[in-house]
């Protein structure tokens, strides 16, 4: 049998008698301070303020670090940009696409157009690359649509998740003659009022 000084036994409990008091705000057993004589703690974050500055650093770069947008990989033109027809009248639109290289996926071209109410959707088709490449669309003025109006035109090109867009304008004639001009005028600005309206509003 090993026998030890008395003198040493008070020196051990000495010893860990301390390393408990240093420890008070972990609340750790003298077991847990014998087996982990330098456990990862409160103490020792309130008494190291480098891992303190670490961590918080840590948390600022993820937080900070801007989230960079993707660009669409192509573009697009309609022409004209503006034109003017009749219920019934025939309107060719030239579209022109161009995009990034090695970009051929397809585009879905679709038309809304819209004024006092009145809103149509239409499906211009589908293109593939390689690009760049050309096409045209021949519009027919719906009968239906309200005339002595400018309507809004929106041609939508749309890959995956992709959207690339170009406004245009329709004026959509009647019989003529100067009550359809101040017709058309007067619904024009209230069209213009309306796009602002929804505009502050949050709306479309």
């Amino acid at each position: 049998m090993l026998l030890v000084p008395y003198s040493e036994i008070d020196e051990i409990f000495e010893y860990h008698r301390s390393r408990i008091q240093e420890h008070d705000c972990c609340g750790l057993s003298i077991r847990e301070i014998v087996i982990n004589p330098h456990p990862l703690s409160c103490c020792m974050l309130q008494k190291g303020p480098c891992i303190k500055a670490v961590i918080f650093l840590s948390f600022l770069l993820i937080c900070i670090v801007p989230v960079v947008a993707q660009d669409v990989p192509y573009r697009f033109t309609v022409s004209p940009v503006s034109a003017e027809g009749r219920p019934g009248d025939t309107i060719t639109y030239y579209i022109a696409i161009t995009a990034d290289p090695g970009f051929k996926n397809p585009i879905d071209f679709t038309m809304d157009v819209s004024s006092m109410g009145y809103s149509k959707n239409f499906v211009l088709g589908t293109y593939e690359g390689p690009y760049p490449r050309s096409s045209t669309y021949v519009l027919t003025i719906p009968q239906n649509v309200p005339t002595g109006v400018t309507a809004d035109v929106t041609i939508n090109g749309r890959s995956g998740g992709y959207l690339q867009q170009q406004s245009l304008k329709l004026k959509i004639k009647g019989s003529g003659g100067p009550i359809e001009d101040i017709t058309s005028i007067i619904t024009d600005l209230i069209n213009t009022a309306l796009k602002e309206i929804a505009r502050l509003t949050g709306g479309k």
